[in-house]
């Protein structure tokens, strides 16, 4: 079933920032035959073929969130996810309803935050003389371990965290070592892919933002990235392996991002120092 990309709207229910986001599905999907109830598992097609037809129905604080379609066949079902879920792997939805970000269930290890320490004396650069913005990031970094990126807000300099979950954080972390360590266009490339959908809707920062940001950092043209990115069959078959992983788990309403924070709140930008092993040729 071929996996494809598209764009949802979201509006943040605090502020009502209104966002655009990417998300991973199918083309079947888009064509609703895996409409299912979420607690029964009745499909439409069997409950419009019954002597009663019926529809599904839609969580409607979810549907107004920009979630994720949550659906069910009847009252019943609904108020019975709503406390009780589906043990062991699927929470009860109110702890989920109307979110913008869902935790990872306890027994859902997969959608565990991925950590991994950013030791300076261990990174290699692919340069004696990164530029000064991917020297604050790797300071930052350092700093913060965490974080797998760090968000520069244009309007007051302060750092923003954030972090993915799952298979996304270690991929995320994979390509972040490549393009640090050898300037790797397509994992440049699929930095910013990862980035892009597992954005939350927030006003915290304005998505797109790190566009501009990951260019300044790499001295890149993000579209020669993504043209790297496609001529690579190595990235192309990692992103198709993230995306058969992401879209059942993105069809339930899950977020691959976790909530923003922020560090430095002094809001100072991080000034280059020396950074951990260097190589000797020039890149």
């Amino acid at each position: 079933m071929p996996t494809v990309i598209r764009t949802r709207h979201f509006v943040n229910p605090v502020t009502g920032a209104k966002i655009n986001l990417h998300v991973v599905g199918s083309d079947k999907e888009d064509r609703g035959v895996p409409d299912i109830c979420r607690t029964c598992g009745k499909t439409a097609k069997e409950l419009a073929a019954q002597k009663s037809p019926e529809k599904l129905m839609c969580c409607t604080r979810c549907k107004s969130n920009g979630n994720a379609r949550i659906l069910y066949c009847s009252k019943a079902c609904q108020i019975a996810d709503y406390k009780y879920g589906r043990p062991p792997n699927q929470p009860p939805h109110k702890r989920t309803c109307g979110k913008t970000h869902v935790e990872p269930a306890e027994t859902d290890e997969s959608l565990l935050p991925v950590s991994r320490p950013f030791d300076l004396e261990e990174i290699t650069v692919y340069s004696k003389t990164p530029t000064t913005a991917l020297q604050a990031q790797i300071e930052f970094l350092s700093n913060n371990n965490l974080a797998h990126y760090g968000f520069r807000r244009p309007e007051n300099g302060k750092y923003v965290a954030h972090s993915i979950q799952g298979k996304g954080g270690e991929l995320f972390l994979q390509m972040r070592a490549e393009a640090i360590g050898r300037h790797d266009m397509a994992s440049i490339a699929f930095m910013e892919k990862l980035l892009a959908m597992s954005l939350h809707p927030t006003d915290c920062y304005k998505p797109g933002d790190y566009v501009p940001q990951l260019e300044l950092e790499y001295d890149v043209d993000l579209d020669e990235c993504h043209q790297a990115l496609q001529a690579s069959d190595r990235h192309q078959d990692l992103f198709r392996e993230w995306a058969e992983w992401a879209a059942p788990r993105q069809r339930l309403g899950v977020r691959f991002g976790l909530p923003w924070y922020y560090f430095n709140p002094g809001g100072k930008f991080l000034h280059p120092i020396k950074y951990g092993r260097i190589l000797d040729n020039e890149s």
